[in-house]
Parts: C-alpha cells; structure tokens; sequence
C-alpha cells in the first residue's frame, strides 16, 4: 500500500508494508500478529505499536501485557508491579501519564526503567538522560510504553512503527498520518485492507466536528 495514499512526503519514511490478514480475523489474530512482527525484530530495536483502542486484545492494556510477558521470556528479571495493574521491570519503556513541572515531565513523555526496589516499592528511571525515582504514591503516573495510542504517540517516534489496525470509528486519513509519521525508517500495518480503505474514504475528524454543529 503506498505512502501517497495518505499523502506522506516519501523521504520521511524508507518504507511501509501492509501486512494483511484474512478477511474473517479479528482482533485477537490482529493482536497475535503484532507480538509476533514485535519478537521478529529482537531485542535492542526501537519499535513503537500504535493502535486506536485502549481495550481488548489488540488494545493499549492487553498489547502492553503480552509484550511485557513476552520480554520476560527473554530475560530472567523481576517485575514490579503498579497501582493500575502494570508490571515493570528493568529495561522496558514507559511513559509518563500527566504533566509534573517539578520532575519536567509531561504527559506523553516516553522513559525507560533503569531499575526496581519490590521492597520499597519504588521504580528508578531515565527521561532524556535524566534519572528520576518513583515512590508507590508516584507509580500512578507511569504505564508500559510498548503501546501507545495515535494521541499518546504525538511528539514521541521510533525506527520502526507497528500499527494494529482493528476496526475503529477513530480511523480517518489524519489518524493514520498521524500513526505512520511516528516511524524514522519502516512502518508496518497490521489489519485487513478493508479497514485501511475504509478509514482514508472516511472524512477528516475536524470536517466531521463541522458537520455536526447546527444553528438554533
């Protein structure tokens, strides 16, 4: 599927590939194809997920859980485990949830656990080469970074973007620019193509925002 599609200046990213799916998979076989392209590219390459939806399996939540289970069958770490169900350990990305002008952190801003303490229940990690420790009062501000949102991604890109693309009102020509614009250099689009077509056929949020303000 070409980059023109949605209007994306070519040299922005090398490449994009679509990989499709049977026309009758759902969102689990969309979810079990992410994780598997995720192992493909190994540990120490820096992958971004982007998805539409928070819940379910192909969600922010359970992407973030199958992940985080999936490098712990690479390494023998502890995991520490969050006030909203989170599981953290040494060396996976996170992502701070509000803005904090005291610790210079924002929401959105992308970090990676340097360490965890299960006795003190506190959580050590670096933002733009800065260590900051996180008390349990605290580790409310943090989630596993695997997956983000198209909303949570802006302003944060990585080498390579994996897209999961289930079915979702949200998909428009913008979210999708949105998505594709967060890699360096390959984004890879996991879904039918129905949805894809679906979703570039469909009117901008903003003109859709339009259409349904009326005059009294």
């Amino acid at each position: 599927m070409d980059c023109d599609l949605i209007q994306r200046p070519d040299e922005l990213v090398r490449s994009l590939h679509f990989s499709e799916l049977p026309r009758a998979s759902g969102r689990n076989e969309i979810a079990d194809k992410v994780v598997s392209i995720w192992n493909e590219f190994g540990a120490g390459r820096d992958v971004m997920i982007v998805t539409p939806v928070n819940d379910g399996p192909c969600g922010v939540t359970g992407l973030n859980r199958r992940l985080h289970e999936e490098y712990l069958r690479r390494k023998d770490l502890q995991e520490l485990k969050g006030p909203l169900g989170d599981l953290f350990s040494p060396g996976e990305p996170i992502i701070h949830r509000r803005n904090c002008y005291k610790r210079g952190l924002f929401n959105g801003s992308m970090g990676t656990v340097l360490r965890i303490d299960r006795t003190e229940r506190q959580v050590t990690a670096v933002f733009d080469d800065e260590e900051h420790v996180f008390t349990s009062e605290d580790l409310v501000d943090l989630s596993l970074g695997y997956t983000l949102t198209c909303h949570r991604a802006q302003g944060s890109e990585a080498d390579y973007v994996i897209v999961a693309l289930p079915s979702s009102r949200l998909l428009d020509p913008s979210w999708l620019y949105t998505a594709v614009t967060r890699a360096r250099q390959q984004v890879i689009i996991v879904g039918q193509p129905e949805t894809m077509r679906e979703a570039l056929q469909r009117p901008y949020a903003d003109e859709r925002r339009v259409v349904g303000l009326s005059w009294s």
